[in-house]
């Protein structure tokens, strides 16, 4: 609403109430509006999806700690896509924690090989010529 009385309203229920419990009482309020409106929605494109064999991911964040996400990716994805979710997995109390996320690549870089300078300095292997002449890449 953008109507003065409501600011007023929202400002003497946010003094009475107190920050904390304002921001939790905002939090439910987001939580409901993703149940009751996107997640419904959130159904019908992942049932598209899957039905066509598409791609997709998509993480929505209704408060400070809290996050909804849903994916599907195969064999046929972009790897973009896999690398939203191992961020997703490595996500911690200060955000993204880097050592897991690198761990991550590096263990990817070893099975599928890459191009990468930085990941070459650090002595992974590019995979593009194995000890049999093969090209991994």
């Amino acid at each position: 609403m953008n109507h003065p009385l409501w600011y007023e309203m929202e400002a003497a229920l946010r003094a009475r109430l107190g920050e904390e419990a304002w921001k939790e009482l905002e939090k439910m309020e987001k939580e409901k509006i993703y149940d009751d409106q996107i997640n419904p929605l959130m159904a019908q494109i992942i049932a598209i999806c899957k039905k066509h064999e598409i791609p997709f991911f998509a993480t929505f964040q209704y408060s400070d700690d809290g996050f909804c996400t849903s994916y599907k990716y195969g064999k046929t994805s972009h790897p973009v896509i896999a690398v939203y979710e191992a961020i997703r997995q490595c996500i911690g109390d200060n955000g993204v924690n880097i050592d897991k996320f690198m761990i991550w690549v590096m263990r990817g870089a070893r099975e599928r090989g890459h191009s990468s300078l930085i990941l070459t300095r650090l002595g992974i292997p590019t995979g593009k010529e194995r000890a049999d002449g093969v090209c991994n890449m």
